[in-house]
């Protein structure tokens, strides 16, 4: 499954604090000049914020079901880069799968560093533990290549599996990703509006 970055045009902003030319007594000037302080640095305020979430966060679209139920076909994602911490069981993130470096999956994490993992009758085991995966599409996961699906995923890898695991290429046809891959952890759905969640 892949992904297309989404791009945004600027917004521009009008400035409204203008008035037709007229005369005014110092006292109108003094009041006005005042007004202008008070409003010109609330759109460099909001440059700057605009700014920051375009470099710390990054959008991106939905393309395929390999995720379903938990994402769709065409929702927006807002993705944070991992800083403070490192991927941990559960999370939902986008990263280049081994060897294709021009795409993006987008997979929820199974298995971090020294977690033994298995695929077997159907079932996922981490550590020796059937797992109990409410957000899966089938309660059926099936066996890709039998060389990744008994393993024990090594120090800065982690185990990827799609919630759809009928449609889902990751982890049982790769193998692990190495955490240098991973673009970041997804953090918010936008779109549809009437889907807004966080996933963190």
């Amino acid at each position: 499954m892949g992904f297309d970055a989404a791009v945004y045009p600027r917004s521009s902003l009008r400035d409204d604090t203008r008035h037709p030319r007229r005369t005014r007594s110092a006292r109108q000037r003094q009041y006005s000049g005042w007004q202008r302080l008070r409003i010109r640095p609330l759109p460099l305020f909001l440059v700057l914020l605009a700014l920051a979430i375009q470099l710390v966060l990054q959008p991106y679209i939905v393309d395929g079901s390999s995720m379903a139920p938990t994402l769709a076909d065409a929702d927006l994602l807002v993705v944070i880069p991992y800083t403070v911490r490192i991927p941990q069981r559960g999370d939902v993130v986008v990263f280049h799968p081994p060897g294709r470096t021009d795409s993006n999956y987008v997979k929820r994490v199974i298995g971090v560093a020294g977690d033994h993992i298995q695929v077997r009758d159907g079932r996922v085991i981490v550590n020796g533990v059937a797992q109990h995966e409410s957000y899966v599409a089938s309660s059926y996961t099936d066996c890709r290549a039998s060389s990744y699906c008994d393993l024990t995923v090594a120090v800065g890898a982690v185990f990827v599996l799609g919630d759809n695991r009928d449609a889902s290429d990751d982890s049982r046809l790769f193998g692990t990703v190495a955490v240098t891959q991973i673009e970041g952890e997804v953090m918010l759905r936008v779109w549809p509006v009437r889907m807004l969640q966080q996933l963190l």
